[in-house]
């Protein structure tokens, strides 16, 4: 469908944890292991540091590898659960 988006990645600032933003990051199916997800997360790790956030945090399955993968190529993953 034209003009019909294939991704889009966010965070928001947590307010009661500075430096820390929650992270959500969506790739429509056919656009899926293209890079699209990468390149995103690194604009979007560029614009946070720009803003002073220094943690994301988010909420994945658990039997995501690929966003996993793609999460930890950032920096360490300090908690899961």
């Amino acid at each position: 469908m034209p003009g019909a988006a294939v991704a889009v990645a966010r965070y928001a600032a947590i307010v009661d944890d500075p430096g820390a933003a929650e992270i959500a990051i969506a790739v429509s199916d056919p656009w899926q292991r293209r890079g699209l997800g990468t390149m995103l997360l690194n604009r979007l790790a560029e614009r946070a540091r720009d803003h002073a956030i220094r943690r994301f945090s988010g909420l994945m399955l658990a039997d995501n590898t690929a966003i996993q993968k793609l999460i930890t190529s950032i920096g360490p993953v300090i908690s899961r659960t």
